[in-house]
C-alpha cells in the first residue's frame, strides 16, 4: 500500500524509460478498494489519485507495472464551478493518456490509402507473395531499429514492402503494431497491389514496384487538434523554429534513425512537444526535402491549433501541447575532473484530431 503523502512531497515513477514528477501540497487518504479518484474541493484544488496493480498478463490497464500518482493543482482563488470542472477535465485527460501507455494497448489506427489503379486477383501469385511479405515483416519487427524492408517473389510478381515504427516505441510495441497492421491492411485493401497504412505506433507500405530509398510525398494526410492555442502568432513562430531545428537534427550524420523529438516551453504551464521522422533508407537530402514539405504545410492546415500532424509515405511530423511520445530522462552531467592538489606554495581558497485533408482531394472528419 502506498504510504500517506506529506506536504510538498515530490512523486516520481518510471514506466519504461519515462519519468513523471509532480509536487503535491497535502496528503490524501488512499482506499485500495476504490479505482482512480478525482477530487475537487471547495478551495479549487483538484487531486487525481490512481493506484493500479496488474497481476495478470491479460489485464489491459498498465501492462505489468504499478504506480501511485497524486496531482495537486496549485491553490487558486475561488472560481465558479465551470472553471473547476475544466481543470478536472484536464486531469482526467492526463489519466486516460497514462492508462494508454501499457504495452497491452491496441495500436491506434490513423489512415490508410490503397488506390485501385493496380489490383490482383484472388489466389494469384502476387497475393501469395504479398502474404509472405507481410508475415516476414511481422517476424522481423524486433530487429532493424524499428525499420525493415524486404521483397517477396520474383518478377513479374515481386512484392516490395517495409515497416517503420515510431522511433520511441519499444520492440514489443513495434512488433504488436506491425502484426496488427499486417492483418488489418489486407482487410482494408483486399485486392490492391499498392497500399499504405498509418497507425500511431507504426506504418506499413507495400507495392508491386520498388519503393526503397525513393522519396514519396503523396498521398499527404493532414490531421489537427481542434483546440485553439492562446497567442497564436507567438506559438506559430515557436513551432516554426522548433520544426526547423528538428529537420536539421534529423538529417545529421549521427542520426542514423532519422527520428528526433523536442520540448520547448511556450508558457509557464504549456510545453510544445514535437516529433519528426523519415524512413531511414532516405538520403539526407531526400529526408530534408520531405520534412521541409511537411513543415511548409503546417500554416495552411494547422495554424493556431494546439496540435497537428502531417503523414507522408517517406516522412511524418507531429506537435502537441501534451506529451505523446516517450520522453527520455536527461542524462546526468558528468562529474567534473578533479583538479590536482595545489602545491604547498600556491594554495587556492575554497569557492484531438481532426483529419483535415487528403492531397488527392478527399475531405474527412475524425
Amino acid at each position: 500500500m502506498p504510504p500517506p503523502l506529506s506536504p510538498a512531497t515530490v512523486l516520481r515513477f518510471s514506466p519504461g524509460n519515462r519519468e513523471y514528477c509532480w509536487c503535491t501540497e497535502r496528503a490524501l487518504d488512499w482506499d485500495p478498494n476504490d479505482g482512480p479518484n478525482l477530487i475537487v474541493d471547495d478551495s479549487c484544488n483538484a487531486t487525481l489519485l490512481i493506484h493500479e496493480e496488474v497481476k495478470t498478463k491479460e489485464a489491459k490497464t498498465l501492462a505489468g507495472w504499478s504506480f501511485y500518482i497524486r496531482l495537486d493543482v496549485k491553490r487558486l482563488k475561488k472560481m465558479e464551478d465551470r472553471k473547476v470542472e475544466e481543470r478536472a477535465s484536464v486531469l482526467l485527460l492526463i489519466m486516460v493518456y497514462l492508462l494508454t501507455l501499457g504495452s497491452d494497448a491496441q495500436p491506434t489506427y490513423l489512415y490508410h490509402d490503397c488506390p485501385n489503379t493496380t489490383t490482383y486477383t484472388p489466389n494469384s501469385t502476387y497475393q501469395s507473395n504479398l502474404r509472405i511479405l507481410l508475415s516476414s515483416l511481422s517476424s522481423n519487427a524486433t530487429v532493424g531499429d524499428g525499420f525493415y524492408n524486404l521483397t517477396s517473389g520474383r518478377n513479374p510478381n515481386i512484392a516490395y514492402g517495409f515497416f517503420l515504427c515510431r522511433g520511441d516505441v519499444t520492440d514489443s510495441v513495434c512488433r504488436d503494431c506491425v502484426e496488427t497492421v499486417g492483418k488489418d491492411i489486407l482487410e482494408r485493401c483486399p485486392k490492391e497491389k499498392v497500399a499504405i497504412a498509418w497507425y500511431d505506433e507504426c506504418m506499413i507500405r507495400y507495392s508491386n514496384k520498388s519503393i526503397f530509398s525513393i522519396l514519396q510525398e503523396v498521398p499527404a494526410i493532414y490531421m489537427l487538434n481542434t483546440q485553439n492555442i492562446s497567442e497564436p502568432t507567438r506559438f506559430n513562430q515557436l513551432l516554426a523554429d522548433t520544426m526547423d531545428g528538428l529537420a536539421i537534427r534529423a538529417i545529421s550524420d549521427q542520426n542514423r534513425r532519422k527520428f528526433v523529438t523536442d520540448e520547448a516551453n511556450f508558457t509557464r504551464f504549456q510545453t510544445l512537444y514535437s516529433l519528426v521522422q523519415c524512413t531511414p533508407d532516405l538520403s539526407a537530402s531526400q529526408c530534408n526535402r520531405c520534412l521541409r514539405g511537411a513543415i511548409a504545410a503546417l500554416p495552411s492546415c494547422c495554424s493556431g491549433k494546439q496540435g497537428g500532424r502531417v503523414l507522408l509515405p517517406s516522412c511524418n511530423l507531429r506537435y502537441e501541447v501534451y506529451p505523446f511520445y516517450q520522453i527520455e530522462a536527461p542524462a546526468l552531467a558528468p562529474s567534473p575532473i578533479p583538479l590536482p592538489p595545489p602545491s604547498p606554495t600556491n594554495r587556492s581558497t575554497p569557492g484531438t484530431y481532426l483529419l483535415l485533408k487528403l492531397i488527392q482531394g478527399f475531405y474527412f472528419y475524425k
